[in-house]
């Protein structure tokens, strides 16, 4: 099976004019398969499995193969449908013959509209409203307490506001309000320390009055340094790592350095090769690997998986010893800083997979630190380092391979629903 020079395609010995006319006479959603496609699925993959998923509809006695073409008969919109079938447990004739509604559902409710819902919940409805335009999911919005009138409990214990809770457990109210507003739980908010920016301490010998003055003094945007430290980071790491370094890469660039290993961060492995003098292998290096990446049925071209850069590579005896990437919360879940669409979110966890499959492919360590491993990093980076043969199939020092992404499943599950509520309102929105 393969897509000819002219886009047509043979699947299961026939010949298809484009793979729209394949999903069309196969009766698959040709927007599913494609973006399947476009996240690396070879074109047989993608079919076959659609195949799969692909469900007959019997409403009032007739069987349908497909949910277009149940909708297309009842003229309904295939996403409403879908949801009350798939997420609600519908059956099929409550979701054809229940007149739409524009709302969504919360906790295994549907609403009317967000504000029949926060009339209904006791929600402040702009405050709900501003959330969700600054990028909260609306689960998100609705669940997280209302912060200057509603109860809020921190270690066990109810207080009647956020300012009350501050006030008695004498914390700085403006910043708990601050990291609460932009997506920290109140657990997280009240357990990171407050720094007081009135405490004098020492960086490279020099004693600072404040951390505006040593900002002022290095030449560093103080905003920036002063969330790193409201958010967990040291002093002397929020003013020594680069502005482009997440918390995580600047403890692994720390570690390696206090170790004096030799390491690239952030680079290609074109750039690698021709850093350590191996220009000459790295055609030989590629063309292995993009032969075995087609027979494995991954459809990255040789062009994407160049474009590819590892967060750590350590080097030994003028070769690649280790590769080091540390996975941020947004490499399990939708962050609406780093994504706009879920399309692109799936892209970046698509992505993750060719660079575990690059160095299992070559036989070269790989460590993968997840987010809420960052205390440990430096164990895992000795024992990597030690042990690196233990690392070429497995990639993390406590997880397994499955459970490292267990997360992420949930995850897709969850956002794939959210964003089929998303496109129901846009496609009401028209009506």
């Amino acid at each position: 099976m393969r897509e000819t020079e002219d886009n047509r395609i043979i699947y299961k010995g026939k010949v298809y004019k484009s793979l729209r006319q394949a999903c069309k006479e196969l009766g698959l959603n040709y927007h599913s398969v494609r973006s399947r496609i476009n996240r690396g699925w070879s074109i047989e993959r993608a079919l076959t499995e659609a195949m799969k998923e692909q469900k007959t509809y019997v409403c009032q006695g007739v069987v349908y193969p497909t949910l277009k073409g149940l909708c297309d008969a009842y003229e309904k919109n295939p996403t409403t449908v879908a949801r009350r079938i798939n997420e609600l447990g519908w059956t099929v004739e409550e979701a054809i013959f229940t007149p739409v509604g524009y709302g969504f559902v919360y906790e295994c409710i549907e609403y009317e509209s967000l504000l029949d819902a926060c009339k209904k919940l006791g929600k402040d409805y702009e405050l709900v409203r501003s959330r969700i335009k600054r990028g909260w999911s609306r689960e998100k919005a609705l669940s997280t307490p209302l912060i200057m009138t509603e109860p809020v409990v921190v270690n066990g214990i109810t207080y009647k506001s956020l300012l009350h809770a501050c006030n008695e457990l004498d914390k700085n109210y403006d910043v708990i309000r601050g990291r609460i507003k932009n997506g920290m739980s109140i657990a997280d908010a009240f357990a990171l320390p407050v720094t007081n920016n009135h405490i004098e301490f020492i960086y490279k010998g020099i004693l600072y009055k404040t951390l505006k003055e040593a900002c002022k003094a290095l030449g560093l945007p103080y905003g920036r340094t002063k969330f790193r430290v409201q958010n967990g980071w040291t002093i002397e790491e929020a003013l020594s790592c680069p502005g482009y370094m997440s918390l995580g890469e600047c403890r692994i660039r720390n570690i390696l350095e206090k170790l004096s290993e030799t390491y690239f961060h952030n680079k290609t492995i074109k750039y690698i090769f021709e850093k350590l003098d191996l220009s000459e292998q790295y055609d030989v290096f590629m063309d292995t690997l993009v032969d075995a990446f087609e027979k494995s049925g991954y459809n990255w071209t040789r062009k994407r998986i160049a474009s590819l850069r590892y967060d750590f590579a350590v080097v030994r005896k003028g070769e690649i010893y280790l590769l080091i990437e540390f996975d941020g919360v947004q490499h399990f879940q939708f962050v609406h800083l780093f994504f706009k669409t879920l399309e692109q979110f799936l892209y970046r966890h698509n992505a993750d997979e060719i660079k575990t499959a690059v160095p299992e492919t070559k036989q070269i360590p790989l460590l993968r630190i997840r987010y809420d491993q960052i205390d440990f990093c430096e164990d895992m980076i000795m024992d990597a380092l030690n042990n690196p043969s233990r690392y070429l199939e497995q990639h993390n020092t406590y997880l397994t391979n499955e459970e490292y992404w267990d997360v992420f499943e949930n995850v897709e599950k969850k956002l794939k629903i959210e964003h089929a509520y998303r496109e129901e309102n846009f496609y009401e929105s028209k009506i």
